[in-house]
């Protein structure tokens, strides 16, 4: 064989270059097909909650629809310093609500939300009829905080049997 033939041989169309395209072709299919699992769960689970929460954290219309009254009142604020004393008055309303039985916000009617409304007021009344205290409050870096207090039971109230548990 000359060098001649080597070289025409070698042609793009002719048979080898073909196959080795192909067979670059399918090692780039073949590797990219091994990676995509690993793309997908990387999508699913960080790609597409950071961006549903940069999106929430642009429009979000949960609050106005919990709390519409402070939402109004929020309105008229512009901006600078702290909102009016109506806004935190309005707040304040709206928060005493949660103890309210069957009250579960403006959408409370929606047949998506779970719950009667009447778990904080049911632990309200208990609390209250024991002596107790149950309060909600803004928690720092936001949330909400429900402090559950009941008064200390001295062991001499108590009946033999729950002081043995007690230990008193």
């Amino acid at each position: 064989m000359t060098t001649a033939t080597l070289i025409e041989s070698d042609r793009p169309g002719n048979g080898l270059a073909k196959r080795l395209r192909r067979a670059e072709r399918a090692m780039r299919l073949r590797a990219f097909l091994l990676v995509l699992p690993l793309l997908l769960f990387v999508i699913v689970a960080f790609v597409l909650p950071i961006g549903q929460m940069l999106f929430r954290s642009i429009d979000n219309t949960a609050p106005c629809r919990l709390i519409p009254a402070t939402c109004l009142e929020l309105q008229s604020w512009d901006g600078s310093g702290l909102p009016g004393e109506a806004v935190y008055a309005s707040f304040a309303r709206e928060l005493a609500q949660l103890f309210i039985p069957f009250h579960r916000g403006s959408n409370g009617n929606s047949k998506s939300s779970d719950g009667a409304g009447l778990g904080l007021a049911i632990a309200e009344r208990a609390f209250r009829l024991h002596g107790g205290t149950v309060t909600a409050a803004n928690a720092n870096g936001g949330g909400l905080t429900v402090t559950l207090e009941l008064p200390m039971l001295r062991a001499t109230r108590l009946s033999p049997s729950v002081r043995a548990l007690v230990g008193t």
